[in-house]
């Protein structure tokens, strides 16, 4: 019988190939170790084991082999299904800092649906146009920093993974979850063209860090061009000033001024 993968437990990458062929011939030869975890009818833990299972079952041609499994559907009724995800996972495998935040920005993204779950709960359903409408900024920091907490990175690190997992290229996020580019650079980079994204990535880790270096270099020139260009226009405002009665230059260089910041702050956001 073949299992669909829980979404909780898809947010940890599965085994590329050699790994998953060792752990093949490990079960061909020392049989299975653990039982593959089922929750709803769905593989909550477990997913290389089967899969290990299936690899092995097409090279005897052995459509009946299958592994064993236990169904703790209902102890997840009481029990957090995600914790345990993250506790299974996390003494198994050796994650990198990089890995770790990927994994991070994905439980982030969980536990900002649960906290609209529970606000959708407490409002009682009366008006849930209300409830979809509420600021979330203070949600999302707290679903960030529950996120954070619970493996061990910084919450900024979790808002650079999550910038990768919005934005990048399946190539760059993917490079990213597999802990083989620092996602510091990659998020630097992944709201560039999907091409420049993917010729980066192509260069390995050096290629990924040059081209941040590059986009980095880019945002701070222009950030000078844009600091010199309102200069300028202050000296301008300073000049034409005198032909204005002496009364209203306060308020003419106020306003000239705090239109210059938004066009600065306008540009920078669509450099960003």
């Amino acid at each position: 019988m073949r299992y669909e993968f829980h979404p909780l437990a898809n947010i940890f990458p599965l085994m590329k190939s050699p790994e998953l062929r060792r752990l093949a011939d490990d079960i061909a030869q020392n049989g299975q170790q653990e039982k593959v975890v089922l929750c709803d009818g769905m593989i909550l833990d477990g997913r290389n084991r089967a899969m290990a299972f299936a690899l092995l079952a097409e090279e005897d041609e052995d459509e009946d082999g299958q592994f064993e499994t236990i169904d703790l559907t209902e102890y997840f009724r009481h029990v957090d299904p995600l914790a345990y995800v993250l506790s299974q996972n996390l003494h198994r495998r050796h994650l990198s800092t990089t890995e770790r935040a990927y994994v991070a920005a994905q439980v982030k993204k969980i536990e900002t649906e649960r906290a609209k779950k529970r606000q959708a709960t407490s409002s009682g359903g009366k008006n849930p146009q209300l409830v979809e409408n509420l600021p979330q900024a203070s949600d999302k920091g707290r679903a960030r920093d529950i996120a954070a907490e619970k493996l061990k990175v910084s919450g900024k690190l979790v808002d650079m993974a999550e910038t990768v997992a919005d934005h990048g290229t399946p190539e760059l996020q993917e490079a990213v979850r597999d802990g083989k580019v620092a996602v510091s650079a990659a998020a630097t980079i992944a709201k560039e063209p999907p091409e420049v994204q993917r010729h980066a990535v192509a260069g390995g880790k050096k290629g990924v860090a040059d081209e941040a270096k590059r986009v980095r270099q880019a945002k701070s020139t222009s950030s000078f061009n844009l600091s010199a260009a309102k200069a300028d226009l202050e000296k301008q405002i300073m000049g034409i000033a005198g032909t204005w009665p002496v009364e209203a230059y306060p308020a003419l260089v106020a306003t000239l001024r705090q239109a210059a910041d938004q066009i600065e702050s306008q540009v920078a956001e669509k450099k960003s």
